[in-house]
């Protein structure tokens, strides 16, 4: 099994809480955020275990930052977000937010399409950005611009101990959790602190991940070119015709790459050529005008990439390494061998797809990458 070293985030700035901090129970955390109205409830208790809305956010946001008299002196200002009418509950507590704080980014901004989205659950992970903000200010977009989303944020959230990088970043955050959270971050704010970290085995691997699925750190032209090129020249040297790429081929065999590298393996409950759910291949296939049964063959290999292995650094980066590592490698399978040379395929496709999870919990460490290949008679 080959391997791949990548570098993720491995934070310099790993402070723990303050031991005072540390010391003050949850229920104290929350009754202090009451008695200094920080929160507030709606007469029927806090809601602790019901997910905080962007809108409820903005107010604890504002409510810490004293900024509750620019709130009510803006309730009924318009708002700069095109969702945020003037009578929404919390439009002077948005309206407040969008006040300039100089020497610092703002804790909760709206979106890219100018929407604020005032009643939708905040996420783990954007407490975990808020609360490291609130902790350590950036001055600049550019100072936070390498920090991956949402996992780069979650990781320097467990470097602080805040409680929600326990939790799963893209799911709601409860209030009660938000709550002490922020308790704990404001207590540590450090207006001189700066966020600083130097890559460590993960979270770096993840965006490299990211870049070669996405194609903009791995260029998949060349990497289907050289695949081509290296089939047709063993071809030709066994009297064999050259292969053709099918582009519409390519749409099912990205599929089986993306599809086994999130399931962690080439082989589901121990049988190759199967999907997720138990079914044949070639029902990845079933957008093609024409029964894909008798027509399709299909090669597959997968690579384990332990986190911080420098031994094979190009699998990601390097589509010609990729191609011939993995051309030999099919060579070297008579199975596999045997599609490449079969006479009667006429086309072929490539896809390949990687993953932060390796099937094989032997080895929880180690990220996954699939490369697919199908051949159409």
């Amino acid at each position: 099994m080959k391997r791949l070293f990548l570098l993720a985030l491995a934070f310099l700035l790993a402070l723990p809480l303050p031991a005072f901090a540390k010391q003050v129970g949850e229920e104290e955390k929350i009754e202090h955020f009451v008695k200094n109205r920080v929160v507030e409830g709606d007469g029927t208790g806090l809601s602790l275990d019901r997910p905080i809305t962007r809108g409820e956010l903005a107010k604890v946001i504002v409510s810490l930052e004293d900024r509750r008299e620019d709130a009510s002196a803006m309730k009924y200002k318009k708002s700069p977000y095109a969702d945020v009418k003037e009578n929404h509950w919390a439009n002077g507590f948005i309206n407040a937010l969008s006040l300039a704080d100089k020497g610092k980014l703002p804790l909760l901004a709206g979106y890219e399409d100018g929407s604020f989205r005032p009643d939708r659950p905040v996420s783990y992970g954007e407490v975990a950005k808020i609360a490291c903000l609130m902790a350590a200010p950036a001055t600049s977009p550019e100072d936070i611009a390498f920090i991956p989303w949402p996992s780069g944020w979650m990781e320097l959230a467990g470097s602080f101990e805040f409680s929600v990088s326990s939790f799963p970043a893209n799911t709601p955050a409860l209030r009660r959790h938000v709550f002490t959270t922020l308790y704990d971050a404001r207590e540590m704010s450090d207006p001189e602190r700066k966020i600083k970290y130097t890559p460590s085995p993960k979270g770096l691997y993840l965006q490299q991940m990211k870049g070669f699925n996405e194609g903009s750190t791995f260029d998949k032209a060349l990497y289907r070119e050289e695949m081509l090129r290296l089939i047709n020249d063993v071809r030709r040297n066994n009297n064999l015709k050259p292969l053709q790429y099918m582009i519409s081929l390519e749409r099912g065999t990205k599929t089986r790459a993306e599809e086994l590298a999130k399931y962690g393996d080439i082989r589901i409950k121990g049988h190759r050529h199967k999907r997720t759910d138990g079914a044949p291949f070639y029902t990845a296939f079933d957008y093609l005008p024409f029964d894909p049964r008798p027509h399709l063959g299909e090669n597959l290999l997968m690579y384990g990439l332990p986190y911080g292995d420098g031994k094979n650094p190009s699998y990601l980066a390097d589509p010609k390494f990729l191609a011939e590592e993995s051309f030999r490698l099919w060579m070297a399978s008579p199975s596999h061998r045997a599609n490449i040379l079969d006479p009667e395929n006429r086309f072929v496709a490539c896809g390949n797809y990687a993953d932060n999870t390796y099937g094989d919990k032997d080895y929880p460490n180690t990220g996954i990458l699939v490369v697919a290949m199908s051949f159409y008679k």
